[in-house]
């Protein structure tokens, strides 16, 4: 009876420990899950993930943060996919990271949602538009607003050209999605939309890849012919794409009406060419710039050629948010010269902004007179010499100051598409940032796409020379002194 009873309590010892171990299990199983789902949704609420990506695809700008957080009214960004589609597609999957990634810095304002359009056709009913709306199109919506993007919008697209076969092939060479969203973002939120208005009727010039610096900042671009209308008066800015042919006084008479009635501002474009333009020659110089019939050269500060000059900028009003370092290139080949008639006069004001170093010279060039050689001659004009001048008119109208700007350029070449789409340039970010200062009423997106691909190191010929003579000539002279050193201290050993 003894052993029934001894065994009784083990057997109750055994239970009562065999319970608290399976509560134990389940606690700790429950408080895993509990912890899981808790960092789960801090990690997407408050952004915690960490961006291990090399490209760091889902770093999202400063710009955009101030954005997202600034938000007063809700924005939703659709996906017309599947939630189960986004996630089984790259491309979409690291879309809808950084998206996830925008919620979670926007305080509740920005959210994201999936829309199959098989189970829900009538959806895309909701969006008068002229793009096209199709499956996996994203749409980014306000109440003022929306906007449409593709996934192709997301990505940075570059030509590869084979020498050897003459073939050219397309690959994507960056993660441009920050730039895009973020653009739509703004778009969706700002109050008053801008318009830019190029002006045509005089065989003027404008790069696709210039004219989508304003669109992606969200201006309306418009064409004007001066010959047939005037400028609006809330037309933010205009632009003039280097004309092969004059303008009349009455065209330019509406220029200037809209510069200094309506204090807008202009961006202007010249090119070497031929045919002369005396209207806008002596229009120009009442700003302050006169453009020589010169091209400049650079023997130092150019990349491959003379004639592909790499200015200095040497004042930094139209990059005071645009961090320039000594490294960066702003390229504008074939530049032609300007002189600036004055500094101040009249309320008006002129600084140069790009020039080029004291090594350089221009060449005169004329119908008659072709240049025929890179290398400096007799009779050339010694620099240095001025390529970009900002020309300010500044008046107080009912005691608050009104600024004119005009931004004058000596070649369009430096707005070109194959300027603006080298990441080694820096002429995107500068003529982006020229374009902020030009018009403060509006807030530029500037947000560089996530390189793919290494960047190409492109160097100066007075760094060839400098790279040339310590690495090739004097480092292989300095190693061979040190061995010769060395082997006597041997040999006389």
């Amino acid at each position: 009876m003894k052993k029934d009873k001894s065994s009784n309590r083990i057997s109750k010892k055994k239970l009562q420990y065999g319970s608290i171990s399976i509560v134990l299990v389940i606690v700790f199983i429950a408080s895993i899950v509990l912890i899981n789902a808790g960092v789960s949704f801090l990690t997407d609420r408050y952004n915690l993930k960490a961006d291990i990506s090399a490209a760091g695809l889902y770093e999202i700008s400063e710009q955009t943060e101030i954005m997202l957080k600034n938000l007063k009214e809700p924005v939703t960004a659709y996906i017309l996919l599947s939630e189960d589609e986004v996630s089984q597609s790259t491309g979409y999957a690291e879309a809808n990271e950084l998206l996830k990634r925008y919620a979670s810095m926007s305080n509740g304002k920005f959210t994201v949602q999936y829309v199959d359009i098989y189970k829900n056709p009538t959806f895309t009913q909701n969006f008068e538009t002229d793009q096209t709306l199709s499956r996996g199109s994203f749409i980014i919506e306000s109440p003022k607003r929306f906007k449409v993007a593709s996934l192709t919008d997301l990505y940075e697209i570059s030509t590869n050209y084979d020498k050897t076969t003459g073939k050219s092939s397309q690959y994507y060479s960056g993660f441009a999605a920050d730039q895009s969203f973020a653009s739509a973002l703004h778009y969706v939120t700002t109050e008053d939309l801008p318009t830019v208005a190029k002006i045509v009727g005089h065989n003027e010039r404008y790069a696709e890849t210039f004219l989508d610096i304003f669109e992606s900042n969200n201006y309306y671009v418009q064409e004007i012919n001066l010959m047939m209308e005037d400028i609006p008066a809330d037309v933010a800015m205009i632009i003039i794409g280097a004309p092969t042919t004059d303008y009349t006084m009455e065209e330019i008479d509406k220029i200037d009406n809209y510069l200094v009635e309506n204090h807008g501002s202009a961006i202007v474009f010249s090119d070497m060419m031929s045919e002369a333009t005396p209207n806008l020659d002596l229009y120009y110089e009442e700003w302050s710039v006169k453009y020589n019939n010169e091209m400049a050269l650079d023997a130092t500060r150019a990349v491959s050629s003379p004639i592909m000059i790499a200015p200095m900028l040497v004042d930094t009003t139209l990059t005071e948010n645009l961090p320039v370092s000594a490294n960066d290139i702003i390229l504008a080949p074939y530049s032609r010269t300007m002189d600036q008639v004055f500094e101040s006069r009249g309320g008006r004001t002129s600084k140069a902004i790009l020039r080029t170093s004291d090594n350089s010279y221009a060449k005169p060039y004329s119908t008659e007179k072709q240049i025929t050689t890179y290398e400096k001659e007799a009779g050339d004009t010694d620099g240095p010499l001025n390529v970009a001048v900002l020309c300010t008119l500044s008046e107080f109208v009912n005691n608050t100051r009104m600024d004119t700007n005009v931004l004058f350029f000596g070649t369009s070449a430096i707005a070109s598409d194959s300027m603006l789409g080298t990441a080694s340039f820096t002429n995107l970010k500068f003529l982006t940032s020229a374009i902020d200062y030009m018009n403060p009423m509006v807030d530029a997106v500037s947000i560089e796409a996530k390189d793919f691909t290494s960047t190409e190191l492109i160097i100066m010929e007075d760094q060839a020379r400098v790279i040339f003579w310590v690495l090739i000539v004097a480092l292989p002279l300095v190693i061979l002194a040190l061995g010769f050193v060395v082997w006597i201290k041997r040999r006389n050993k």
